[in-house]
Parts: structure tokens; C-alpha cells; sequence
């Protein structure tokens, strides 16, 4: 509730000096002011209902009665109560940014941001208008509607007068997760030389960097914000990564079996135990870890982890002479994805052919056959079981170039 009273921009006292009612009213107002400056809010509640009652277009005692309310548990009665203030103070924006940060915490994104464009409306300071820009731009954000945050966002950096970290910060989120990454960048550098930036800021700057193959840059705002906040799963979980980019194997693998142990079921933490083994070229332990973390995803929704996880592992598992479950992912893969090359590659090694040389043709047909690895490897194999050794070879060849690592 502290949060109301800042928003509504007025001590109690000064509300009651706003008001023009008659004497007994005013003293009715009085007693329930101090009743609820004393904490007895049921005793004020009674005091602001008499004077409703009694004047029912009087905006401040219909805003007061809402503030009684509201340390009592009745929210959904405050808040009908305060929009009933709000309409008969058509003036009043700190009210109306009240509604804005009560909305928030029940988690009414559209309330919020309907109260938020009402304080727009009912303001023209510079500053009230800035902030309300600002906060108009986080509730976007909470909904993750990126486009509309970057626009709200960008209208309240454009009336700062000062460097405005936070701000700055905001903005460079909204743009990083609109996908501008390179505008984001500037904002988001800005706003890791606070004191004590906002984790989300840090996590953005953190994957923006490494997107960037920057791994030394990213391992120290890893490191910055694990030094602000120890605990924070997701930093140490890319600070692992970042050790793993600079090819500190050992660190990473230790990191990472540290967070195993307090996040079993995390699939991020199978998939980097996943790399680092491939990493230190152990691809039938890397394999055993990203199918794990394929279990782990496939119980969710998100696909584009779920593909990613397939092509990772059945890549590594074409390296193996008795790969585990290479139909199992292949016909998973193409499920999701029916025009994989991979998937059909995969697929394709994992039948028993009876003849190569038609299946490895039949491969080569397909779309995108020769810019996939995966392709040119089985073909390759398909050609050699065949008996041509030099098709075979210049498959092989073809996948080396493709794919070189491996």
C-alpha cells in the first residue's frame, strides 16, 4: 500500500484540505483520516462511507474510502471504489497511476495500461508525463509486447534531461527482445554501469554478447551479476557457457554439475553438459545428456528448443558406430519438421537398406541435400556399403566442407 500513497501524490492531511464540504462532513472526513493514519482502517472505512452516503459526488472521501479499503484485503471493493473516485476527479492523474500500479499487482496488464493512458490524459507535466511513459512501456513489457514497449519507451527517454540508467536500460530490453540487437546494444551498456543494474538488463547484455562470439565480454557481466546476485540461476548457467566459449572445459563442467544439483530438471543444464562433452570430444556422453534434455523439453511447448535439441543430437550421433536412438529422434524430428534433411538423412542410416546406391541417390534428390552435412555423411556411407568408393569420397569431402568439426 505504500506504493498508493506515493502515487497518489498527496499526504492524507492534504487531501482533507483539498476538500469543500460542510463542517460535519469535514469532521466525519477528520476522525477517518486518523483512523487510518492510527491503522484502524475498518473505523475509517465507516467514517468515508457516512460522507458518500451523505455527498455522493465527492471525489477525495469516494478516493479515501478506496485507501481504507484496501488495507483490509477488500481489493476487488478498493478498486471500484477508487475508479469511482477517479471519474468524479477527472483532473487527477496520481490517482489514476494508483489504479496503474494496483492493476499491476493483481496482475491486470489491460486494467493498467487503460488507468496509464487515463493519468496521460489527465496531465500535462513534463516530468509525470515522462514516468507514465515509462511505466506504460514496462507493463508492455510484462506482456511482452516488444513493439508497443519500444515506442512507449522511446517517448520517455526522448523527455529525459539527464542520463537515465534505468530508462536506458528498459529501452535497450524492449529493443533486444524486438530483435534490434544492434540499437539495443548502446542502452544496454549504458545501463550495466549502474550500481546496481536490473538482472534482466545484465541477462540481455549477457546473450547479445554472445550471440556476438563475444565470450570474454560476456563471462564478466556473467560474473558482475553473479557477484550482485549469487544465486541467480540463469547467470551461472551462462557464466558456465561463457568458461565452455573460452574453452575452460573443466570449469564449466563443474559449474554446470553444481547447478545439476540444484536444478535437476532444468534441460538447459543437460544440453551444456551435452556440449561440453562434445566439446571434449566424448560424443556418446554428449548424446546421453541432450537426449535427457530433449525429455526434459518435450514436455513443454517450446518447439524451436525441441528441433534444436534433434538436430544437435542426431548430429553427434551419426558419429557414433551404435548410435542410441538415431530412428527414435530422426522420425521425432521430422514430425516436427518433415522437411528436415537431417531428419531423412538420419532416418534414411537408421532402416536396414537393402540397396545403398538407390537409397544414397534417393537422398541426393532431396531439398537442400547438398548444403546439409548430415546428408552428405550417410550418403557417403550409403555410397561406400555400395561399393563406390569414389562417389563415396567426394561426399565425404562435401561434408568436411560443410561442417568441418566433425
Amino acid at each position: 500500500m505504500a506504493k498508493l500513497w506515493d502515487n497518489i501524490g498527496k499526504k492524507l492531511g492534504d487531501l482533507l484540505d483539498d476538500l469543500t464540504t460542510p463542517d460535519q462532513l469535514r469532521e466525519e472526513l477528520a476522525r477517518g483520516v486518523a483512523a487510518l493514519e492510527a491503522g484502524d482502517a475498518a473505523a475509517a472505512e465507516s467514517c468515508f462511507r457516512l460522507v458518500v452516503d451523505a455527498d455522493h459526488n465527492n471525489g477525495r472521501a469516494w478516493q479515501l474510502l478506496g485507501m481504507s479499503l484496501l488495507p483490509q484485503g477488500k481489493r476487488v471493493e478498493a478498486l471500484e471504489t477508487l475508479q469511482m473516485a477517479a471519474e468524479k476527479q477527472p483532473g487527477d492523474p496520481h490517482l489514476r497511476l494508483s489504479l496503474v500500479e494496483e492493476y499491476r499487482q493483481q496482475g491486470d496488464l489491460k486494467q493498467a495500461l487503460y488507468w496509464g493512458k487515463e493519468a496521460l490524459r489527465a496531465t500535462r507535466d513534463e516530468a509525470l508525463i515522462r514516468d507514465i511513459y515509462r511505466q506504460l512501456g514496462e507493463l508492455h513489457l510484462a506482456r511482452s509486447a516488444w513493439e508497443h514497449a519500444v515506442r512507449e519507451l522511446r517517448k520517455a527517454h526522448a523527455l529525459a534531461e539527464s542520463e537515465d540508467l534505468k530508462l536506458a536500460g528498459l529501452l535497450g530490453l524492449a529493443l533486444f527482445q524486438s530483435g534490434r540487437r544492434d540499437q539495443a546494444r548502446p542502452h544496454l551498456e549504458r545501463a550495466a554501469t549502474a550500481a546496481t543494474p536490473d538482472p534482466r538488463v545484465m541477462m540481455a547484455l549477457i546473450r547479445l554478447l554472445l550471440g556476438r562470439k563475444e565470450a570474454d565480454e560476456a563471462w564478466r557481466a556473467a560474473v558482475r551479476l553473479l557477484q550482485q546476485e549469487p544465486g541467480h540461476q540463469e547467470a551461472r548457467l551462462v557464466t558456465a557457457r561463457c568458461m565452455l566459449g573460452v574453452r575452460d572445459l573443466e570449469g564449466a563442467r563443474r559449474m554446470t554439475l553444481e547447478l545439476l544439483q540444484d536444478a535437476p530438471n532444468d534441460p538447459g543444464v543437460h544440453r551444456l553438459l551435452g556440449e561440453i562433452s562434445a566439446a571434449a570430444r566424448d560424443p556418446e556422453a554428449a548424446v546421453s545428456h541432450l537426449r535427457h534434455a530433449l525429455q526434459l523439453e518435450l514436455k513443454g511447448d517450446n518447439v524451436h528448443r525441441q528441433v534444436a535439441l534433434l538436430r544437435r543430437s542426431l548430429s553427434l550421433q551419426l558419429q557414433l558406430d551404435h548410435p542410441p536412438a538415431l530412428g527414435q529422434d530422426a522420425q521425432t524430428l521430422l514430425e516436427l519438421r518433415p522437411a528436415s534433411a537431417l531428419g531423412w538423412a538420419a532416418s534414411t542410416l537408421a532402416q536396414n537398406v537393402e540397396d545403398p546406391l538407390e537409397a544414397a541417390a534417393k537422398l541426393q534428390e532431396f531439398p537442400a541435400a547438398d548444403e546439409s552435412a548430415a546428408a552428405q555423411l550417410v550418403r557417403g556411407l550409403l555410397l561406400l556399403d555400395g561399393g563406390d568408393p569414389v562417389a563415396a569420397a567426394s561426399a565425404l569431402e562435401q561434408a568436411l566442407r560443410l561442417e568441418p568439426d566433425n
